[in-house]
């Protein structure tokens, strides 16, 4: 398999871990424009990637890469400060969604601070929080592991629920699918819902290519008679997310 298909795969995840891999990757490519192109046409909602790509065009791809990292970093510590001013006890219960390296960093960081135990969510088809449930694991972190079905009991006992985005538009949050309906959950139960991203995933175009992945991800045995339908994202307004922090602070 080519570096692409592997990104196309999603043997590679997180947006932001994509954007540097796909960087370096570039970087050591015979053809990096053409390889560029496709990887944008592998995850065509990969709006960090996309940013990425073209800063390392005004700037070169060490600078790009040492931004990205400087932009998570400093998103980490935004988002610690601001838990800190506002949750005083000594242990905290959080639920979250998919994968992020963002998300899983500020997790192991909150674990210094606070007797921490984390909800993690399925996240189907590609049941990604198992990513997440792995990472944590290592870090020592206490953690369970949920359906994606099963939030409603759960959530009474999380402090906030915490998730990625991969882009951040005017009309909400693009995240993996699930978010939106977690997010709706979670105001209902007045419980609040933060994201966790940087500014590379701010996205001011007009329109946004949402990627629908394959059906065999959701239905290996066809069906006759039956479509199927496994979009990748969706997007979360505003008004359900309780704020949003990044390297350039918190968004209410």
């Amino acid at each position: 398999m080519t570096f692409v298909d592997d990104v196309r795969s999603m043997k590679i995840q997180s947006a932001t871990t994509i954007a540097i891999r796909s960087l370096r990757h570039l970087k050591k490519s015979r053809n990096p424009r053409k390889e560029a192109e496709a990887l944008l046409k592998a995850r065509p909602t990969a709006v960090v990637l996309r940013n990425a790509l073209g800063r390392a065009g005004k700037i070169g791809i060490d600078r790009t890469i040492a931004e990205l990292e400087a932009s998570r970093k400093k998103a980490s510590k935004n988002f610690l400060a601001f838990i800190s001013k506002r949750c005083r006890k000594k242990s905290l219960t959080v639920l979250t969604h998919c994968h992020s390296t963002l998300v899983v960093g500020d997790l192991t960081e909150l674990k210094r601070k606070y007797r921490l135990h984390v909800i993690v969510t399925e996240t189907r088809p590609r049941n990604q929080g198992l990513l997440t449930l792995r990472e944590l694991s290592k870090k020592g972190i206490k953690a369970t592991y949920i359906v994606d079905s099963a939030v409603a009991p759960f959530m009474k006992s999380a402090d906030f629920v915490l998730a990625g985005a991969d882009a951040l538009r005017k009309e909400g949050v693009v995240n993996k699918i699930g978010t939106y309906p977690l997010a709706v959950f979670s105001k209902a139960m007045k419980k609040p819902f933060y994201i966790v991203s940087t500014s590379f995933t701010e996205d001011r175009r007009k329109n946004i290519m949402m990627e629908e992945r394959p059906a065999a991800e959701v239905l290996r045995n066809r069906i006759r008679g039956v479509s199927v339908r496994n979009p990748a994202f969706d997007i979360t307004p505003w008004k359900y997310v309780t704020a949003c922090i990044t390297d350039r602070g918190a968004r209410k």
